[in-house]
């Protein structure tokens, strides 16, 4: 009954939000998002058991987690599946046993894997543990169940806490029900064996628990960006720019586990906001605002809605943005209130590298140009794209040359080494455009650009 008190709210509302046909919620479904298998076979159950059980037998050795991984992939020949079966693998992970003992969300428990399942058996077969066979089979239901229902994937040790805490539950039922001389021996060797297990993970890097500045020690809102310090800048910008667009309800689009934050910081920042997009209801309407939020990737400048409704990208930070009414962006006179990498979509030869200091705040984003050509890509329009760009040379006399399609290239003439910004307008075409960047050959100089933006010419430089 405790069990089912809690966990009933939790499982309505997924059904609320997400509807019967994802009761495990989605996320990214197009690339394989969805927590729930898509088919359920013995072979993909037998699957499933096989991958989440290697993941907690992970070790500091990469000879035996190669091995084990590989092992794991050859009894699945036998199965006739692949051990990368998109229907039973989240997202577009592929299986492999990695040893992460100080990510909380990916280290595994392999005594507690061992004990509970010898409790299960012990439970079944022998006459003492008869009185615990009941909770033995709550054990290996709920196993058996969660191979059936969700899909492999590499931090999926922290979904299976409730059937470790259940087998925990089993295990001490069956100490206490040894005869008194093995009782003490077993419940203190358990015990000594569950802390050597341990011992590699009592430290934890993104949430220290022992460690200064610890769990406890900083507020709840500092240590969601635990795992991504460079991320509390940007949150805090765009609640800002939405709070005072008047924004009331917003549809995110984002990678696994980044929006919740955020999500946070806009109900501190607009009491009442709606997150649209679910229940399917929000469908018959268009959003306030769109949050694109890609790991600091660039976004385009315009996004369409099914309708032809125009949107229009905002931000602050290095990526991801904010969308409003092309309208609302006008009267708001934030044309050019653009993320340091805005206005395109891919790039070749231009990597994005992140300087995050030790405390936790926002890092340095640049993306460095090291090879002679770089190549950057974005959807267009008809008319020209203004390219704004702020990069620091490392010798000088040094310059940039930029073309657009194909047509002819503009040099940017660097007198000095250290930062310069520049700006220039080229015609581009609806559709793909191919911007290119060349620095000159041979040289040993790298352009390291802060900031790189391409939009359609409207607007005011931003303060």
């Amino acid at each position: 009954m405790v069990v089912v008190l809690l966990a009933a709210p939790f499982f309505a509302r997924n059904l609320a939000w997400y509807g019967p046909t994802h009761p495990l919620g989605v996320q990214h479904a197009e690339d394989g998002g969805e927590q729930a298998n898509a088919a359920v076979t013995p072979a993909i159950i037998a699957s499933n058991a096989l991958r989440d059980a290697a993941s907690h037998f992970a070790g500091p050795w990469p000879a035996w987690n190669s091995g084990l991984a590989g092992a794991v992939r050859a009894a699945h020949g036998w199965l006739g599946i692949s051990a990368d079966d998109p229907r039973s693998t989240l997202w577009i992970l592929k299986f492999s046993v990695e040893w992460w003992p100080r990510a909380e969300t990916v280290a595994g428990a392999p005594w507690h894997l061992l004990l509970i399942g010898a409790s299960v058996l012990a439970a079944c077969l022998w006459r003492g543990g008869r009185d615990w066979r009941w909770l033995a089979a709550v054990v290996a239901a709920m196993a058996l169940l969660y191979c059936a229902a969700v899909r492999w994937q590499l931090w999926g040790a922290r979904l299976q806490l409730p059937g470790f805490v259940t087998g925990s539950l089993l295990a001490a039922g069956l100490v206490g029900a040894l005869p008194g001389r093995w009782r003490g021996p077993a419940a203190w060797g358990a015990a000594a064996l569950g802390l050597l297990v341990w011992w590699p993970d009592r430290e934890t890097s993104a949430r220290p628990i022992w460690t200064s500045p610890t769990v406890f020690e900083t507020p709840r809102d500092i240590n969601y960006y635990r795992y991504h310090a460079d991320f509390l800048a940007r949150d805090t910008a765009l609640a800002e720019l939405a709070r005072v667009a008047g924004v009331s309800d917003v549809e995110f689009v984002a990678l696994h586990d980044i929006a919740y934050p955020l999500m946070r910081r806009l109900q501190a920042e607009i009491p009442g906001v709606h997150f649209y997009g679910a229940p399917a209801t929000d469908s018959i309407r268009n959003p306030g605002a769109l949050i694109v939020l890609k790991l600091g990737a660039p976004c385009p400048l315009f996004e369409t809605l099914g309708d032809g409704a125009r949107y229009r990208l905002v931000g602050a930070g290095a990526g991801d943005g904010l969308y409003l009414p092309e309208a609302r962006v006008q009267a708001l006179g934030w044309e050019r209130r653009l993320p340091a990498f805005a206005g395109w979509t891919a790039d070749a030869n231009l990597p994005l590298t992140v300087d995050e200091p030790i405390d936790i705040g926002a890092p340095v984003s640049h993306r460095v140009m090291g090879a002679e050509l770089a190549r950057v890509f974005f959807p267009g329009w008809v008319g020209r794209a203004r390219i704004a760009g702020t990069v620091r040379t490392t010798t000088a006399a040094g310059w940039i040359e930029l073309s657009l399609n194909g047509g002819p290239a503009q040099r940017l003439e660097f007198a000095t080494a250290g930062t310069h910004d520049f700006e220039l307008s080229l015609p581009c075409q609806a559709g793909a455009n191919t911007l290119e960047l060349r620095r000159p050959p041979g040289s040993e100089s790298t352009l390291d650009f802060s900031r790189l933006t391409i939009d359609d010419g409207a607007g005011a430089p931003a303060p």
